[in-house]
């Protein structure tokens, strides 16, 4: 999932100590880490997914669906061959029957 926030210098001149202070810890870094991530992550806009794959994993095909059944467009882009890439787009549900 992609998304972003404008941070005003305030906010940020607040948060960057913290941050720093968690990059630096000896102890318990992974957990403080994530905790300074998660001040920011917050009141995002959504901006898109990607995902970087070579098998089609188990739920994909339905992921795919429910995303464009919510309005979201999808687009995918392959260095595949043309054959490939119609391949994978069918059985990722992202071609429907109408389309050929």
């Amino acid at each position: 999932v992609v998304a972003w926030k404008v941070i005003d210098e305030d906010s940020f001149a607040r948060w960057q100590p913290k941050q720093l202070q968690a990059e630096n810890a000896l102890e318990e870094r992974v957990e403080k880490l994530a905790k300074s991530a998660q001040q920011l992550e917050v009141q995002l806009d959504f901006a898109g997914i990607t995902a970087v794959e070579d098998r089609l994993q188990d739920g994909v095909p339905d992921a795919i669906d429910t995303v464009k059944k919510a309005g979201i467009r999808v687009w995918v882009l392959t260095g595949d061959k043309t054959e490939t890439a119609v391949d994978i787009a069918r059985s990722c549900k992202l071609f429907t029957p109408d389309m050929d």
